[in-house]
């Protein structure tokens, strides 16, 4: 009643205002504890808690992997990278496929990533139990899931447009292709795989 007619004042500042004036801790009690339900039906909705699907994982557990075309400002040249990152450490490793001409197109084969998942994954972060990559043909091919699957490893592609299940890597790709423009144009004969290298 006191609440309602004092203009629903909230719950703290009706605490503080008791305890001001000396009241007993039994009172003080009783309002610490008091609910009203026109109070609550207009309180705005609490935010919910950032969610997701997975568990934080261990060091070296996980992996995320993806692969993207950046050309060089100075030379118009293509270039076709592979990015693997860590996902507890966001440490991560990469390096140039292949070049090839700015006005062409050309995908990564199974061999491609299969090769550079093991000479600049697993040589920097050891065989991780979860490789998560974006459902690319080279990715998704019978003989990549042979070859991980036979040393335990499982391939785990995100849901086909949903990249923000694949963040990490994306940051990653996002901030490699950055430094090296900026190195192509501060340097531009220094070798591109050289500059992947030190980024």
């Amino acid at each position: 009643m006191l609440h309602g007619r004092g203009g629903h004042t909230p719950y703290p500042e009706m605490v503080k205002l008791a305890k001001q004036r000396g009241a007993h801790p039994v009172i003080l009690a009783l309002l610490r504890k008091m609910r009203c339900p026109v109070c609550d039906e207009q309180r705005p909705p609490q935010p919910r808690n950032q969610t997701a699907w997975n568990v934080i994982p261990e060091k070296w557990e996980v992996v995320e992997s993806d692969l993207a075309e950046w050309i060089h400002p100075e030379a118009e040249k293509k270039y076709k990278l592979i990015v693997f990152v860590d996902v507890a450490q966001r440490i991560r490793s990469g390096r140039v496929i292949f070049e090839f001409n700015p006005d062409q197109a050309r995908n990564a084969t199974t061999s491609d990533v299969l090769e550079a998942f093991f000479d600049d994954c697993v040589k920097f972060f050891g065989y991780p139990k979860k490789v998560r990559v974006d459902p690319e043909g080279a990715w998704m091919s019978t003989e990549t899931n042979e070859v991980l699957g036979s040393l335990g490893i499982d391939l785990d592609p995100i849901a086909g447009e949903a990249h923000w299940q694949l963040g990490i890597a994306e940051v990653s790709i996002k901030l490699v292709k950055t430094t090296m423009a900026k190195l192509a144009r501060a340097h531009p004969t220094r070798p591109v795989q050289l500059s992947l290298i030190h980024i």
